[in-house]
């Protein structure tokens, strides 16, 4: 009996499958977290780094489900008020963390207020799996930073996968920008903990002092982290795509 080109590629790629639909349960787990760890996020970097950048998402599901398409924050308003010069530093949001969603985190210039009528958390926009990941998510020296710079920073820079530390300009850039925001948790009123977002301008450095290391402290860029897996593991094209793994190996 032939075999066509599709299901050619199905038997081709299915051991890749498990991998992925395994990855995805991990990429789940973290989602649903109620306490987020930064170690949690470097060890996902290695599997947003094969599903987005080595391209398994695409390869697997392609001939099982067709192209691949993931919702995500419309930026676009965000993007015409940088080209005024308006923003200092932004990064894109998307996630809930220690139980709170943070939409973005954003400084602008001077005391004039942004024209962002047209601008919403909540208005996400429908993207090919590879836009996606070029999309523009953090903003930072009039510079603009990719979600596959953020993967592939986090996995080969950060101690994802590896840890030889920023080698390239723009790697270096994302290290400074680690600590112009981050959230953690802190002791309430009440003595529970509660989450705590700060906004350090201009910090020069993240590096870790011991006597304040806090492992629930997640700087703005391991934040692109978490809000990548939100949309992947929310994305019923993808939910559908596991499903699909799962009756294939059933």
């Amino acid at each position: 009996m032939a075999v066509g080109p599709q299901n050619s590629l199905v038997e081709q790629t299915r051991e890749a499958a498990v991998a992925l639909s395994e990855d995805f349960s991990v990429l789940r787990d973290i989602h649903e977290k109620a306490e987020t760890r930064a170690v949690d996020l470097r060890h996902a970097s290695a599997i947003l780094r094969r599903w987005l950048v080595e391209d398994q998402l695409s390869r697997v599901g392609n001939p099982r489900v067709g192209r691949l398409h993931i919702m995500t924050i419309d930026n676009n308003p965000i993007y015409r008020e940088a080209r005024r010069g308006e923003i200092v530093s932004f990064v894109s949001g998307g996630a809930i963390i220690h139980g709170v969603y943070l939409a973005c985190g954003m400084m602008n210039r001077g005391e004039r207020s942004l024209e962002l009528a047209d601008y919403h958390p909540e208005k996400l926009e429908t993207l090919r799996l590879e836009t996606f990941l070029k999309q523009r998510v953090i903003y930072y020296q009039e510079d603009w930073f990719t979600r596959q710079q953020i993967i592939k920073y986090i996995a080969n820079a950060d101690h994802g996968v590896h840890g030889h530390g920023p080698r390239e300009d723009w790697e270096k850039r994302l290290s400074q920008f680690r600590q112009e925001i981050s959230v953690s948790l802190i002791d309430g009123p009440d003595g529970e903990p509660m989450p705590s977002v700060m906004w350090q301008s201009g910090s020069q450095t993240a590096e870790i002092i011991p006597a304040h290391y806090d492992p629930r402290k997640v700087n703005g860029v391991l934040l692109e982290i978490l809000s990548t897996i939100n949309f992947l593991v929310k994305s019923p094209e993808v939910v559908a795509l596991i499903k699909c793994i799962q009756d294939e190996i059933a």
